[in-house]
């Protein structure tokens, strides 16, 4: 079963309590599944099984060895966001068709379609 096959799953680390309802609603017409998780935890990283993973903040250390697509959404130093692995960096406030639009490229990267 190639990727575009298996569901879409993807895994939210933040603190901010509105963010998941905001993602979920965006990602839904893609058929991307959200799950959250505190921002504070080392589980983004060390899960499998994500289509992608987004980190609402800082990343905690290098996130891009042989995990999903990253997402960092509004983190203090871009820069250093790019340089820990991420293949994407965003600012709130997101608008959809713009987040959709980055999504779709980055994931076209790893064989995913949405």
């Amino acid at each position: 079963m190639n990727e575009t096959q298996k569901n879409k799953r993807a895994l939210v680390a933040t603190d901010d309590h509105s963010l998941p309802a905001v993602l979920t609603a965006m990602l839904a017409p893609t058929g991307i599944e959200v799950q959250c998780v505190d921002s504070q935890s080392m589980q983004p990283y060390a899960e499998s099984g994500y289509t992608v993973v987004m980190v609402d903040g800082n990343p905690l250390g290098e996130v891009g060895q042989g995990l999903p697509a990253m997402v960092v959404i509004s983190p203090d130093d871009p820069i250093n966001a790019y340089d820990s692995g991420a293949d994407l960096v965003i600012d709130k406030p997101l608008r959809t068709n713009v987040l959709l639009a980055k999504l779709r490229s980055v994931l076209r990267r790893y064989g995913v379609n949405i």
